[in-house]
């Protein structure tokens, strides 16, 4: 699927990579079984696809291309999900692709594999007579912004991955005459050879000229050809060789598209060295694994069971449960009155501010409502339903996010950094780079120093949601289309990514807190400007066990959640349902957090 593949952009990997027309490539044939082989090291996977261009004419297919390309992979090839490095469209710039480049010369170790895929514009410069990728960003008539195929070459020289396979679903020259071909010479190999011969070898597609826009299986042809060579092969091992020869026979009859196979001249390639794939790898062992964890957990479920089992055949357990059951409904009608004394002269927006921080809270009047994202939602996440009522207690919530000048009178040196000369240090921009760790020993210390009065905590997932939306049903607080008058979020003015050049939301990086407007609650910056920290564990089903009244989320997990969106989100990233998640030790540029409050008894 390659629309709007231009001339001068289809020029050239094969010629500033030195693609081999003398020697040639090697293609290996096997004979031993796979359980002979003595595989060492790891597979990684390297994906680079764009088809959002910025300056150049965007493409169609790119992205699925290489998601297909590398689901497969993982799926029939053992390769590790945690292995495969992703860079699509707004991700793939120069920066962001030399950058994943030199990280592989860092954490390959010699008995390691590496498959780099490239799907997108390539261009030639006639001044160098070098050829080059084409960055997202890249504009056409600079070509120092282009990735030159030289450096990509150095590169790989560094890479000590002893064995090298790239993939290139883009246009090239080979020689001078468009109909060369690398010279392709078969012969058997003893697995020695192969495993301990350093491979840089390269598959690349297309003419001199423009790629017709077409598209099989929704797929370009030459991805078509090499997806479907994966999934057919019945072999339990596939090399190079074999692989740029069955997408060869697959395509042949189009005559727009060419696959050349040949080594990566000047990187250390060795004749009898080659790359293989293959088939079930590592999977028997991470069946096993799954089928282990699938057996614990039913042996925890039945044991669960049998404890319920033997609590209601217990006559006195059944007594106990009926006495708690009425201890339960008067320690809730003692609460509810309670409570009543001590939020009767509160109303909604009513302010408090704390003393020792200054930070301001509003209170937020209980009520309930439907938490979740409607399947209306084109924007909606598996996680994000079912939609369900939840009834919440009233509570204060702050205002503002948490500033750094609030957060600095726990730490003093706290630095939030800047981003491409824009600084987010102001006192009154939203602290960053804060942990949930780090935010919850702030809320202790702040509660202790209340005297017990007041409990200071991050407010539970569907505090947040409730307080966000302030009684609207639509999709954002204030509506169904993003307004940058309330969000602060990637617009025109973002630093290195515009996700919406059509917005102006007036602030490069973080906004002071209160910039733009407010929800019905008074609240600022529910939508935008940092992520925030909430309580609860997150778990992609957590909307199933949900319970009616202040619902807490999981009792364990592994990540907590996050509301909201920040500068660096797209809009749907803003909407009051979107939900994400990260480690509770994890720090990041665009993430902060906001607390609550509720008075002791």
């Amino acid at each position: 699927m390659r629309s709007l593949r231009v001339l001068f952009t289809v020029l050239m990997l094969g010629l500033a990579l030195g693609l081999s027309q003398e020697t040639g490539s090697m293609a290996v044939e096997m004979k031993e079984s796979p359980g002979d082989w003595p595989f060492e090291g790891d597979y990684h996977l390297l994906c680079i696809a764009i088809d959002d261009y910025v300056h150049w004419p965007k493409l169609s297919n790119s992205v699925a291309d290489a998601e297909a390309l590398a689901k497969a992979l993982v799926r029939e090839y053992g390769f590790r999900p945690e292995r495969v490095v992703k860079l699509y469209d707004a991700q793939a710039t120069e920066r962001e692709m030399m950058q994943a480049l030199r990280n592989l010369t860092r954490r390959l170790r010699p008995e390691d594999w590496l498959l780099i895929f490239f799907a997108g514009h390539s261009a030639y410069d006639e001044q160098s007579k070098m050829g080059a990728w084409v960055p997202v960003d890249a504009r056409r008539d600079d070509e120092s912004q282009w990735l030159s195929n030289g450096w990509v070459r150095s590169i790989l020289r560094a890479i000590p991955a002893r064995h090298l396979l790239m993939i290139c679903d883009s246009g090239f020259v080979a020689s001078n005459s468009p109909e060369a071909a690398a010279s392709v010479t078969r012969r058997s190999l003893d697995r020695r050879h192969v495993f301990k011969r350093t491979s840089r070898e390269v598959i690349v597609s297309g003419w001199p000229g423009s790629v017709k826009n077409e598209r099989i299986g929704g797929h370009s042809v030459f991805a078509n050809a090499l997806l479907k060579t994966l999934d057919d092969n019945i072999e339990p091992y596939l090399t190079a060789s074999e692989l740029h020869e069955r997408m060869r026979r697959d395509i042949a009859s189009n005559e727009r598209e060419q696959v050349k196979l040949s080594v990566i001249q000047g990187t250390g390639s060795q004749v009898g060295g080659s790359f293989v794939l293959v088939r079930g790898r590592q999977m028997e062992l991470v069946e096993l694994d799954r089928m282990i964890e699938q057996k614990q957990q039913r042996l925890q479920d039945l044991k669960k069971r049998q404890a319920e089992i033997d609590a209601l055949n217990s006559e006195r357990q059944l007594k106990l449960r009926e006495k708690r059951r009425k201890l339960a409904e008067l320690e809730a009608e003692i609460d509810k009155l309670s409570k009543s004394f001590l939020v009767e002269a509160k109303k909604p927006g009513e302010a408090f501010l704390e003393p020792n921080t200054g930070m301001q809270f509003v209170w937020i009047p209980g009520g309930c409502f439907n938490m979740g994202s409607p399947s209306t939602d084109k924007a909606k996440e598996d996680d994000e339903g079912p939609v369900h009522e939840v009834s919440i207690d009233g509570f204060w919530m702050g205002k503002f996010e948490v500033t750094n000048a609030q957060y600095r009178t726990f730490k003093p040196k706290h630095n939030s950094g800047s981003y491409e000369g824009f600084s987010r240090n102001g006192a009154d921009q939203p602290a960053v780079y804060v942990s949930w760790d780090d935010a919850k020993a702030f809320s202790r210390r702040l509660s202790a120093q209340q005297g017990g009065r007041y409990e200071f905590r991050l407010p539970t997932e569907a505090e947040w949601e409730y307080a966000c939306r302030a009684g609207t049903t639509t999709r954002y607080h204030w509506g169904d289309k993003i307004d940058a008058r309330y969000a602060n979020l990637a617009d025109k003015k973002h630093p290195t990514h515009p996700k919406h050049p059509h917005l102006d939301d007036g602030y490069p990086v973080t906004s002071p807190v209160g910039s733009l407007k407010p929800n019905a609650f008074g609240l600022y910056d529910m939508a935008g400007n940092v992520v925030e920290w909430c309580e609860d564990w997150y778990a992609s089903d957590a909307y199933q066990d949900h319970s009616h009244d202040n619902p807490t989320g999981p009792l364990t997990g592994t990540s907590r959640v996050m509301r909201g969106g920040s500068y660096w989100a797209w809009a749907w990233n803003c909407r009051c349902a979107d939900r994400g998640s990260d480690p509770p030790e994890k720090r990041r540029s665009a993430l902060g957090f906001r607390l609550v409050m509720k008075e002791k008894k």
